[in-house]
């Protein structure tokens, strides 16, 4: 079993201040044989030297991101650090960091750094946490891909890495106390644990029911459906040259009973588009619409399900970032707050990129990559 302890924090540049502020939220008393810190802040707390503060007073490793927002204790904001301690005495941690990341070397430090992870655990890991760098050259798709492949299918639930600004340079991976803007960082969990994954992203009422079959594609390019350009498809779908992609994701039905919500990107001269994840030849897609109404309900809906139902310890939330940015805007993280009250320990931080393993039919997770979503893991 793992309890969670959590704690929040606005102080950026008192830095003393700041560690007394989070060190008195967590008491140190309940800290069982094994422990593990997981954050999310502001990158401000990285350049005023807080990140750094926080790890040489505690005696275990911390690991985290970057995001646009993160919450705890009944509190939110954009310029926020939210602390998360992971403890247990039939659980244990292990991380690691990878070297930097690019587009033509990531599987060889991906594996390396899983490699130094699983060296240390006495028990294959039961699932992985893990934060992805944003790297403009290298999707999380592919790079996700890469990490199910080293570590056998084993479910990993995390984020790539965000920030309010939108500047890649200020998009950060955090491990023992630094700021890496190209590395992946993980932790592996192996023991007695349990975890469940939810995701909320589109109502079913917000997406066609009509389903074209992928038959051209490459990797994340998605370049015809039903035969035809999926310019010429969004076209015949009523959809003029001027609408605004960004509020009209494709729900992906990869054939095992789960559909992912996927951005599009940008489409191609060619009449392709860049999605925000895999997109395989055979596979279905249907449109579907993003708006302030799906996102409140989807997250309430999720969130009901969750404290209703499941005997849980914690909760580890990440909802897009643009969730927040195209319809919501601080109204689902306030309405995450109200359902939650004082009910379990929570954190929070927005997402460049949603990691949440699907359940398919045959009760096999398989690790995706989601956008426009609101992810939870609960132990």
């Amino acid at each position: 079993m793992i309890k969670m302890l959590t704690a929040y924090c606005t102080e950026i540049d008192d830095v003393d201040g700041a560690i007394t502020d989070i060190l008195s939220q967590i008491d140190t008393t309940k800290l069982l044989a094994n422990s593990v810190g997981l954050l999310s802040c502001h990158y401000e707390f990285i350049d005023s030297g807080v990140v750094a503060a926080l790890q040489e007073r505690l005696p275990f490793d911390i690991l985290g991101y970057t995001t646009m927002a993160s919450a705890a204790r009944g509190q939110y904001s954009v310029y926020s650090l939210a602390f998360t301690v992971l403890t247990s005495d039939d659980v244990s941690f292990s991380t690691a960091v990878s070297r930097p990341l690019s587009e033509f070397d990531y599987k060889n430090p991906i594996r390396d750094a899983y490699g130094e992870a699983l060296s240390k655990l006495k028990m294959k890991p039961a699932f992985i946490i893990s934060y992805l760098p944003f790297v403009s050259t290298l999707s999380g798709a592919v790079t996700l891909e890469c990490f199910d492949k080293v570590a056998k299918g084993i479910p990993i639930w995390g984020t790539v890495a965000c920030n309010y600004t939108g500047a890649p340079e200020k998009c950060q991976i955090l491990y023992k106390g630094k700021g890496e803007q190209h590395a992946l960082a993980m932790l592996l969990l192996s023991g007695h644990i349990k975890p469940n994954f939810f995701t909320a992203s589109l109502p079913a009422r917000s997406v066609r029911t009509y389903k074209a079959l992928i038959t051209e594609s490459e990797g994340c390019i998605l370049k015809k459906v039903n035969g035809i350009r999926l310019r010429d498809y969004f076209a015949a779908s009523g959809f003029s040259e001027g609408a605004e992609i960004g509020t009209i994701p494709l729900m992906v039905d990869y054939g095992d009973g789960n559909a992912v919500a996927l951005a599009i990107y940008r489409f191609n001269e060619d009449g392709s588009a860049i999605m925000g994840g895999k997109v395989p030849e055979g596979a279905s897609v249907s449109i579907g619409l993003i708006n302030r109404e799906g996102i409140m309900e989807t997250t309430q809906k999720t969130l009901e399900q969750i404290l209703s139902g499941v005997s849980s310890q914690g909760l580890l939330m990440c909802p897009c970032e643009g969730r927040y940015q195209l319809m919501a805007g601080d109204d689902e993280i306030k309405l995450i707050i109200e359902k939650m009250g004082d009910k379990l320990p929570y954190a929070l931080g927005y997402s460049g990129g949603e990691l949440c393993p699907s359940l398919d039919r045959e009760g096999i997770y398989h690790n995706r990559l989601h956008n426009y979503s609101l992810i939870i893991c609960s132990f």
